[in-house]
């Protein structure tokens, strides 16, 4: 019986990239990124929180704190993150914690009283923190905000938590009410995970999931990357096998993205052969997709697996499936959908410490979406996740998904991406694998112009670039990136 990395290999090999081609789908390593929001940060402009907050109704939402102390600084990360301090009591960190705790007031005071349908605590790298941290960390956004019983909370660790407290710290998460862990894991090859620069080994990756599970944490996932130096199909495969035989609630695995901001990227374009080729990407693709579901795994959003629905990422489905739902983001760097806005907060730390010392929010830049703009980040995010209901989408907000993209359709269900009928419209399992790029199709042309000229006009190390999570207006071949 062939193996799953052989069957994959033999099917994207069939993959009529020609075709794909003429109709308007083409994939290279430097244009390749996900569709993280819309609009992307370089279709947005500067935004003051008067602004933002104008006329705001809502009060329930989805709540993200970004905490951007790392244990270590990966090659692959685009997020935003700080070296590792000498200790968690540095007073850079300190004074961090402090003031996310006064934006946790501020937007509270702001909004008139904030709800929570779920929370995360992301990173950088959040399990830095010591056990009395956390806790005051939490506590104050107990205080602050209602946080409905049974709300999904999530806590991100790296797998070094297990070698610097981790008793201590996972009690306190519990005590907490954190009920989901999420781990960087990136790979169970112990050369691909130095190569990176990890700092764990893959026996710590499965130790962790162990351990969490025995001490009753109701929910254990997984992020894990493909296209990293150092991999095969044949080791991805036996990397996911690891992971369902240990039993793990739900898996992130996701594509190698560059910037050319990024380690990586330099290390691509002196030596792009020491990185798996975007065939064996897509072979490596085919292979979570088939390994997982062999397994009774479900999927959902694009490049998430979950075993069963109570494993599935809330947050994540809520901005693919009701596309307008409100995140609250915390933190530097961070970003969130509220009163109609897609936002970012200010990327410097600096000028994140001096707003919130003086009373202000840290915002730093906004989009505000038109209902067409709503239409098309509808169409886009739901696409990644179960698909489009059609009627409902026109319904909501009075565009005919077939009356406006038409010849678009058309032209990816001919080449197998995409599937129509007079209900909904949908990813087949072939487009899945170009989801990005089929999605990419729906942008607004407003949206697109905006985005290239902000793009072409900036450095690719500019903070708007540099955190841009959208493969629109995503650049990285620049001519003052040394090779």
């Amino acid at each position: 019986m062939a193996e799953i990395a052989d069957i994959a290999r033999e099917e994207a090999r069939k993959i009529d990239l020609a075709s794909l081609k003429n109709a308007g789908i083409e994939r290279t390593a430097e244009g390749f990124y996900i569709l993280g929001n819309y609009p992307p940060l370089t279709a947005m402009d500067d935004c003051s929180e008067e602004t933002l907050l104008a006329g705001n109704t809502q009060n329930e939402f989805d709540v993200y704190l970004h905490f951007q102390f790392c244990e270590q600084l990966c090659d692959f990360c685009h997020f935003y993150m700080d070296q590792r301090p000498r200790s968690n009591d540095d007073p850079m960190v300190t004074r961090y914690l402090d003031n996310l705790k006064k934006e946790i007031s501020l937007l509270n005071e702001r909004i008139g009283g904030i709800t929570a349908r779920s929370i995360y605590v992301g990173g950088g790298t959040p399990s830095f923190m010591s056990a009395r941290q956390i806790e005051d960390l939490f506590s104050h956004l107990y205080s602050e905000i209602n946080v409905p019983k049974g709300t999904i909370v999530t806590f991100d660790v790296h797998p070094e938590i297990l070698h610097s407290g981790f008793d201590e710290k996972l009690d306190t998460l519990q005590r907490m009410g954190v009920n989901r862990i999420a781990m960087g894991g990136v790979d169970l090859n112990d050369e691909v995970l130095r190569i990176q620069q990890r700092g764990h080994t893959a026996r710590d990756i499965i130790d962790l999931i162990i351990s969490l599970k025995l001490k009753g944490m109701p929910h254990v996932t997984v992020d894990m990357m493909l296209g990293l130096p150092g991999q095969t199909p044949e080791s991805w495969e036996r990397t996911l096998s690891l992971l369902i035989e240990n039993e793990i609630d739900s898996v992130m695995s996701f594509p190698l993205m560059f910037k050319a901001s990024q380690i990586n990227w330099r290390q691509y374009l002196r030596n792009p052969k020491y990185f798996p080729t975007l065939s064996e990407r897509t072979v490596m693709q085919l292979i979570s997709i088939k390994k997982f579901l062999q397994a009774d795994y479900e999927q959902a959003p694009i490049y998430y697996f979950n075993r069963g629905r109570e494993h599935e990422n809330d947050q994540q489905l809520r901005k693919f499936e009701t596309h307008e739902s409100g995140l609250l983001a915390m933190g530097v760097s961070s970003f969130g959908f509220v009163n109609g806005y897609q936002y970012f907060n200010t990327p410097y730390v600096t000028d994140y410490n001096k707003a919130l010392e003086s009373g202000t929010l840290p915002v730093w830049r906004a989009a505000k979406l038109t209902q067409r703009h709503n239409f098309e980040r509808a169409l886009m995010f739901g696409l990644k996740s179960r698909g489009i209901d059609k009627r409902r989408i026109e319904e909501k907000y009075g565009f005919s998904v077939d009356r406006e993209y038409a010849p678009i359709i058309e032209r990816l269900c001919g080449v197998g991406l995409l599937e129509s009928t007079s209900e909904y419209l949908r990813l087949t399992r072939f487009g899945e694998l170009f989801a990005e790029e089929v999605c990419d199709k729906f942008a607004g042309e407003d949206v697109r112009r905006k985005a290239e000229r902000t793009a072409a006009s900036i450095d690719p190390r500019n903070p708007i670039q540099r955190y841009n999570y959208n493969m629109i207006g995503h650049i990285v071949k620049a001519p003052n990136i040394r090779r």
